[in-house]
């Protein structure tokens, strides 16, 4: 019984002599392959997952990526620019301003793809044989002023939505806190500017 496989009606069972995955192949008419003894795969899923990531969205992602890893690498830079110019520890520095910062990044990157996502909507009755939807597009350029008493925070947060919804921008950072504003031009200089993907669909200006 171990090594036999049955299919269930409303009223009786047949025994099949193909294995499940070959049989939903069958009927569904899927192309499904075995990845491992375990593991089934449906190949058209798979071949349409790698149509969508090689549009603008997969743009979006890396712009996203190589700004999380940053933030990572320049954390120390940025908490020393904090402490300069507002005497910020590193805790405060870490949790108030540049772990949010990562945060937005990864809440962003986990769900940018069903935020850009077309919409359905209702239809108006004089169109009632169309289908109506919404779809998300950029605005275009983006300005960024941010305050002194946050900057690191208030500069890449909007910065962040302003990548994931496919927008440029052109970024001023706060004359107040200069260390924090060179520290910041540097980073994103660095890291975004100069990168080759990014500076021509994404690229962000450092005023």
């Amino acid at each position: 019984m171990e090594n036999k496989v049955f299919a269930y009606t409303s009223n009786e069972f047949y025994e099949i002599k193909s294995r499940l995955y070959q049989l939903e192949e069958k009927i569904t008419r899927k192309c499904m392959k075995r990845a491992s003894k375990t593991t089934i795969v449906n190949a058209d899923r798979i071949v349409s997952v790698r149509t969508a990531l090689n549009g603008r969205l997969y743009v979006r992602m890396e712009a996203l990526s190589r700004l999380e890893m940053a933030l990572q690498k320049q954390e120390q830079i940025l908490c020393k620019a904090l402490h300069t110019d507002l005497g910020k520890s590193k805790t405060e520095s870490v949790m108030c301003e540049i772990g949010l910062v990562q945060g937005e990044i990864r809440w962003m990157k986990q769900h940018l793809g069903r935020l850009c996502r077309p919409k359905h909507v209702r239809t108006p009755l004089a169109q009632f044989a169309a289908k109506s939807y919404q779809s998300p597009s950029p605005y275009g350029n983006v300005l960024i002023m941010s305050p002194w008493n946050y900057p690191v925070l208030l500069t890449l947060e909007p910065l962040v939505d302003a990548i994931a919804a496919g927008n440029t921008a052109v970024v001023k950072p706060s004359a107040y806190a200069p260390v924090s504003a060179n520290a910041l031009k540097d980073l994103l200089e660095e890291w975004i500017v100069k990168d080759s993907v990014c500076r021509k669909d994404m690229k962000s200006l450092v005023l």
